[in-house]
């Protein structure tokens, strides 16, 4: 039984929007740099931290293991309701967009549906009820597959003794 290659996909959409959300210890850093202040080592300890559990999730999910596939849709669906927020809060801070503005509204509104639609798609991909029976499946098989290589290993080593 092969992965599907759509979860190369999700993963790799994954690993991009923890990459974005790592980002912002580094912005985190620059205020400090920028104050003059010297940047707390748990600033450094925290991306570390950050950085080992995206590449967990990340490995999990290719894994088809049940944890990682749904903290990946949770982290999915906060992403979508973060940027959702984020939006309105930047289109509708303004009173209204003026002509001038309107490239900036537009740049938004393609960066918001750019990352929208694909967390979208993500979260319904991994929900799906055919996709958990896959998954289980898959999982079955292999622990299956690896017990009857453990045997066939074992055997050969008794035959050389």
């Amino acid at each position: 039984m092969k992965r599907p290659v759509l979860i190369y996909v999700v993963t790799g959409w994954l690993c991009l929007g923890l990459l974005l959300q790592l980002s912002i210890i580094g912005r985190w850093a620059n205020y400090y740099r920028e104050s003059g202040q010297p940047t707390p080592p748990y600033l450094g300890t925290l991306a570390l931290l950050g950085l080992a559990g995206a590449i967990w999730l990340a490995w999990g999910l290719v894994r088809l293991r049940v944890v990682a596939r749904w903290l990946s849709v949770g982290f999915f669906v906060s992403w979508v309701i973060l940027g959702n927020w984020g939006m309105a809060r930047v289109l509708f801070s303004a009173d209204t967009p003026q002509p001038s503005n309107m490239r900036v509204v537009t740049l938004f509104v393609v960066l918001w549906l750019a990352i929208f639609i694909p967390s979208i798609a993500s979260i319904v991909y991994l929900s799906r009820k055919q996709f958990r029976e896959f998954a289980i499946k898959f999982i079955e098989e292999d622990k299956r597959e690896k017990k009857r290589a453990f045997a066939e290993k074992q055997m050969k080593k008794g035959f050389k003794s």
